[in-house]
Parts: structure tokens; sequence; C-alpha cells
């Protein structure tokens, strides 16, 4: 369970990546994680998507940044410690129009 009332208030729908060791440093996270929030906020509509991130995965943390998310806060999930990452569908669309996509 997240453990914050902002997350309650609204339910969060996450998208996350995880890779081998030996895929790491080549994008594909990035790319992954792209094309999974084309879909959920584009297609999908979801209106905002979170990425949980332990504080201590900087690799992630800057996947998410570099796609836009923002710093929310800081939580609890499963007795450990995540970073929640957040981006809207306006702040993801207006990123696309900027980037060319379409989503």
């Amino acid at each position: 369970m997240i453990e914050t009332p902002r997350l309650r208030l609204r339910p969060p729908r996450e998208v996350g990546w995880v890779l081998a060791r030996s895929h790491w440093g080549k994008g594909f996270a990035r790319e992954a994680a792209q094309a999974a929030l084309d879909h959920a906020l584009g297609r999908l509509r979801w209106p905002r998507a979170i990425s949980l991130i332990h504080p201590d995965n900087a690799r992630s943390i800057r996947v998410a940044e570099g796609l836009g998310e923002r710093l929310e806060g800081e939580t609890v999930v499963r007795g450990g410690p995540v970073r929640v990452y957040a981006i809207t569908a306006e702040e993801w669309a207006r990123l696309a129009r900027v980037a060319g996509r379409t989503l």
C-alpha cells in the first residue's frame, strides 16, 4: 500500500521499468518508458502517471526526469523508501509536440 494521503486521494497509475544489468546504459529503459507513457497518457487517456523509484537508483531517476516526470515527494512502499515522480497527460502531450511526436 502506498502510504501518503495525496496518493490515496487519486489512485495512482504507475509506469515502471526493469532491465537486466547487461542492458543498462543503452537507452532501452527510456525508449520503453516513453512508449509506455505514450500509450498510457495518449491512447488510454490516463490523466497522470507516476513512477516509484528507490532514492538510490540514480539511473532510473535520470530516466524519469529525462521523460519530463517531476519529483512529487517521498513515501514508503512495502517497508522501503521510494520517490514519487509524476507527469500529467497535458505535460506529456506538450513535450510530445515539442519533440515532434504524435500520441
